[in-house]
């Protein structure tokens, strides 16, 4: 499984890629510091879900996860932040509050990696 994780905060996309790679051992995650080094990884790779903050300096993540949905509708989204947008839900499948939410954000993570046997 491939994870993109897009978040301008070092040290939390480092806990995350340690916490979501422990998961499986077939997991690959990707971290990208904001919006436009997002873009480089997705028009290079392909990702089964892609994990976005919203509030970067180079953009929003929301809108990330909009254009994501059009490219690659079959990518899983979420949006993670301590502030959502009000408006474009559909641009992601769920979202997690940080900091509190990322337990369940590692959790959605995991329903979504297939079982190893």
């Amino acid at each position: 499984m491939r994870i993109l994780l897009v978040d301008d905060d070092f040290t939390l996309r480092r806990t995350l890629k340690r916490r979501l790679s422990a998961l499986a051992a077939d997991m690959t995650v990707h971290e990208a510091g904001g919006v436009e080094e997002a873009r480089g990884l997705l028009a290079l790779h392909g990702y089964d879900a892609v994990v976005s903050d919203e509030h970067m300096p180079d953009g929003l993540g929301h809108l990330l996860l909009a254009t994501m949905a059009k490219e690659q509708p079959s990518c899983r989204r979420a949006l993670m932040s301590g502030n959502p947008p009000p408006d474009a839900p559909s641009a992601w499948e769920t979202f997690f509050e940080k900091p509190n939410g990322l337990d369940a954000l590692v959790a959605w993570v995991q329903a979504l990696t297939p079982s190893e046997h």
